[in-house]
């Protein structure tokens, strides 16, 4: 899947940029896990919300 391998590429260079630029400007890059609950963890005091 010609398609799904372009996009995956994109992300990674993405993510090499971004890691790369952060370097260069002395700012620290967290790589969160694939299915790290971000969506349901409140920003104020890390809790995450049950559904």
């Amino acid at each position: 899947h010609l398609s799904k391998a372009v996009q995956q590429q994109g992300f990674y260079e993405f993510r090499r940029q971004m890691e790369y630029k952060s370097k260069w400007n002395n700012i620290q890059v967290i790589i969160a896990d694939r299915f790290f609950p971000s969506s349901k963890l409140c920003s104020c005091c890390g809790k995450i919300k049950k559904i």
